[in-house]
C-alpha cells in the first residue's frame, strides 16, 4: 500500500477514535472487501454461515481500529488481519467444538493451546511467539471441524432412525483422541469415582441421559483426553457397583416429594426407590440406567444469570468474565449462550454507552464496597457516618466538606442508573428523609457511641418510612419522590398529550390516574402523587406536552421561567 494511503487511513483512524462516524464509515468499507474474503477463506467448508462470520469480523476490525497505533509502523491490514481472524475463529470454535474435545490432533500443542485461548496480538507477543501465518489458522480449523463434521453427518444418520435414544445420539467422534492413547495402568476406585463423576457433570443433563454402556464409554474418552491414558474401564459387575455406590452416597435412598432436589445424580426409576431395591435384594432383575446429573443452576437460571453479569456495572471486563466462567463451570457441555463465546463475554456492560457506567475498576470496587457495607448496616439495623463528596474539575470525587454525615439508613434503591441509600440524619429535627448516593459517598464506618459499641439506627415512626411499614412499596416511593427529592410529596393534576403517556409511564410507572379528557382536544387530565419541587423541573423539561395544573406550582414555573429568561437575555460572558 502506498505511503499516502497508509497516512489517509491513520487520519481516518485518529479521527474515528474521537467519533467521527464518516471516518468509521469510510474504513468500514474500505476493508469490507478484505473482510467478506477472510470470512469465505475461514468459513469454506459450509458448516458456519458466512454472513455471520463476515459480522464477527467486522467486530474484530472495530477492535483493531481501537487498538491501532499507526506510530509503530504496522500497516492497519496487518494489525486488523489479527483480530479480525481471531474473532472468525473463535466463532468457528464455538460452532464447531463447543465442548472443546477435539483439539488434541494438533502436533504442536504449545501453539495450539495458545492459539485457542487467544484474544488479541498483544497476548500472543507476551508469549514470546511469532504471530501465527494463516495457514496455521487454517490447519486449527481443519483439525477442529472435521471430527465435529463426522459426528454431525453420523448424527444426521442416526436420526432418521426414531427409536435410537437421545444418549446414542450424542456420541462425539473421537476416535482419534482414544487410538493415540497409552495404556498407562488402573486408576483407584477413589479417582475411578471422581472421574464417573465428573462425566456425568459434563456429558448430562435433562435432555441426555447415559446409559451404563455409554457412560464406560465417556470414562474412556475423558480419560484419553486428560491423560492420555487408554487403560480399560473395569469388569462391567465392578463398574456396575462403583455407579451404585456413588448413587448411594451422593443421593437419598427413599424418595419423597420434598427431596427431589436433593438427588444430584437421578436415574430412571429413582422416584420408585430403584436403587434401594436393587441393594436390598427386595426385588431381582432391577436394573440402574439412564443416567443424568441434577445440575446446580437450569439453563433458564443460567441465561439469566449470564445476562445480569453481563450487564453489570459495577463489575469489571475481567470480574464479569471470571464469573461468567464459573458458573459456566456448573453446566453440562450441551449448554450454549450466545453471549459467552469460549473464554470471555461477547458483549457487556462495557458496550453499553450510557451516563450511568463506571469507567475505571477502582471506582467500580468502591461502589460495589459502599453497597455492601450499607446492606450490612441495614441488615443489623446499625447507624453508619460518612464523607459526601462531589465531582471538581479535574474529574476527582472530592469532599464537599469535612463533616461527617450521621445516617440511620433503611433502604438501597436505584434511580436512573445510580444506586441511593435512604434514611434518616440524626442531626434533622424535622425527621425528613434523606437519600444520599452510594457513588458519593466514602470512608462508610458504622457510628459508635461515647463507649465504643455500634449505635442502633433511630426508630421514628411515621408513615412512609420504609423498614417499619410493611406495606411500604419502593416503586411507589421513588414516584412520590420524583429524581429522588425528598420534599412531602402532594397530589399534583397534569394535563398531558394523550400520546405522550410514555413520558408519565417512565416517570411514575403505573402510579398515575387518568381524571378525565381535557377540554382542548388530544389532551388528558391527570392526578400523580409527586415531589412538588421536582415536577417544577420536570413540568419544564417537558413543557411541549404537558402542563401542571396546580396554581401554587404554575406560580413557581412561572418565577423559575422569568429566571432563565432573564440570565439568558443578556449578553454571555467570554
Amino acid at each position: 500500500m502506498e505511503e499516502s494511503s497508509e497516512k489517509h487511513i491513520a487520519e481516518l483512524v485518529d479521527r474515528a477514535k474521537n467519533g467521527d462516524n464518516d471516518a468509521w464509515t469510510e474504513l468500514v468499507n474500505y476493508f469490507r472487501k478484505y473482510i467478506e474474503r477472510l470470512a469465505g477463506k475461514y468459513g469454506s467448508n459450509g458448516t458456519v454461515d458466512i454472513d455471520d462470520l463476515i459480522s464477527v469480523g467486522m467486530i474484530g476490525f472495530c477492535e483493531a481500529v481501537r487498538h491501532f497505533d499507526p506510530s509503530k509502523g504496522t500497516s492497519l491490514k496487518t494489525f486488523a488481519t489479527y483480530y479480525i481472524t481471531g474473532a472468525i475463529n473463535d466463532e468457528l470454535r464455538i460452532a464447531l467444538n463447543p465442548t472443546g474435545m477435539n483439539t488434541a490432533g494438533l502436533k504442536d500443542e504449545e501453539t495450539r493451546d495458545i492459539l485457542l485461548s487467544y484474544s488479541s496480538v498483544e497476548e500472543l507477543s507476551e508469549q514470546g511467539l511469532d504471530i501465527p501465518a494463516p495457514d496455521i489458522w487454517s490447519k486449527l480449523e481443519t483439525e477442529i471441524s472435521e471430527p465435529v463434521k463426522k459426528y454431525d453427518d453420523k448424527a444426521e444418520k442416526q436420526a432418521d432412525n426414531p427409536q435410537e435414544t437421545a444418549a446414542k445420539e450424542q456420541t462425539p467422534d473421537v476416535s482419534e483422541v482414544i487410538d493415540n492413547a497409552i495404556d498407562k495402568g488402573k486408576f483407584s476406585e477413589t479417582r475411578r469415582a471422581l472421574q464417573i463423576l465428573e462425566v456425568l457433570k459434563k456429558a448430562t443433563d435433562d435432555n441426555h441421559p447415559v446409559n451404563k454402556e455409554k457412560l464406560a464409554e465417556l470414562l474412556k474418552v475423558y480419560r484419553a483426553g486428560k491423560y492420555n491414558n487408554s487403560t480399560p474401564t473395569k469388569a462391567d459387575n465392578t463398574f456396575t457397583r462403583s455407579i451404585e455406590e456413588i448413587l448411594a452416597e451422593v443421593d437419598p435412598l427413599n424418595y419423597t416429594d420434598e427431596n427431589d432436589d436433593e438427588y444430584l445424580i437421578r436415574y430412571s426409576g429413582y422416584q420408585e426407590d430403584r436403587l434401594d431395591q436393587k441393594i436390598n435384594k427386595k426385588k431381582k432383575g432391577l436394573e440402574i440406567t439412564d443416567f443424568t446429573y441434577n445440575h446446580l443452576f437450569s439453563n433458564d437460571e443460567l441465561d439469566q444469570l449470564i445476562n445480569v453479569i453481563s450487564l453489570s456495572a459495577i463489575l469489571s471486563d475481567d470480574d464479569r468474565n471470571n464469573l461468567v466462567s464459573k458458573i459456566l463451570s456448573t453446566a453440562s457441555m450441551y449448554y450454549e449462550n450466545p453471549l459467552w463465546n469460549g473464554k470471555k463475554l461477547r458483549y457487556g456492560a462495557d458496550g453499553i454507552q450510557g451516563r450511568f457506567l463506571i469507567s475505571d475498576d477502582e471506582s467500580r470496587k468502591k461502589l460495589a464496597e459502599n453497597i455492601y457495607r450499607i446492606r450490612r448496616a441495614i441488615c443489623e439495623f446499625k447507624q453508619v457516618y460518612f464523607y459526601f463528596n462531589c465531582h471538581n474539575e479535574n474529574h476527582e470525587v472530592v469532599h464537599k466538606n469535612e463533616r461527617h454525615h450521621i445516617l440511620s439508613p433503611y433502604h438501597l434503591v436505584v434511580y436512573n442508573d445510580q444506586y441511593y441509600c435512604i434514611g434518616l440524619r440524626s442531626d434533622d429535627r424535622q425527621n425528613r428523609i434523606w437519600h444520599y448516593r452510594l457513588d458519593l459517598m466514602s470512608d462508610i464506618q458504622p457510628y459508635l457511641d461515647p463507649d465504643g459499641k455500634e449505635k442502633m439506627i433511630e426508630v421514628v415512626p411515621f408513615e412512609g418510612l420504609p423498614i417499619f411499614n410493611a406495606y411500604w412499596d419502593p416503586e411507589k416511593y421513588l414516584a412520590e419522590h420524583l429524581n429522588m427529592g425528598f420534599d412531602e410529596p402532594r397530589e399534583v393534576r397534569i394535563k398531558v398529550r394523550k400520546d405522550r403517556y410514555n413520558l408519565l409511564y417512565d416517570s411514575f410507572s403505573n402510579h398515575y390516574k387518568k381524571v378525565r379528557e381535557a377540554e382542548e382536544p388530544g389532551y388528558d387530565i391527570v392526578s400523580v402523587k409527586t415531589s412538588p419541587y421536582m415536577i417544577v423541573r420536570w413540568a419544564l423539561q417537558h413543557s411541549e406536552y404537558v402542563e401542571v395544573l396546580n396554581n401554587d406550582i404554575r406560580e413557581e414555573i412561572q418565577n423559575l421561567t422569568k429566571e432563565i429568561s432573564t440570565r439568558y437575555g443578556r449578553k454571555p460572558e467570554d
